[in-house]
């Protein structure tokens, strides 16, 4: 909080030049496994993003780690789900 009691957010770019601790990228797959495996498991539709995302805004609001990723891995992670988009609509 600021001095006048608002919340100050740090800029995106600030989370990608701190170290993170292994633990929180542990935490950080363990949640996409988990929630992939959930979502796959009971054919939610779309399950395999919403729930690892919901398992993420939870652990978020009860003050988990998450770990701020490098860009290339979230660069290949939007590729593979792009391609993956494309393949999935337009069968060959």
């Amino acid at each position: 909080m600021n001095a006048t009691g608002g919340i100050v957010h740090l800029p995106l770019a600030s989370a990608a030049n701190r170290p993170a601790e292994t633990l929180n990228y542990l935490i950080s797959v363990l949640i996409a496994i988990t929630g992939a495996a959930l979502g796959t498991r009971f054919r939610i539709p779309a399950g395999t993003i919403i729930i690892p995302a919901a398992l993420a805004a939870v652990a978020g609001v009860l003050g988990v780690p998450a770990a701020p990723w490098p860009t290339f891995v979230l660069a290949g992670a939007y590729l593979v789900l792009g391609y993956r988009s494309v393949e999935t609509l337009m069968p060959q």
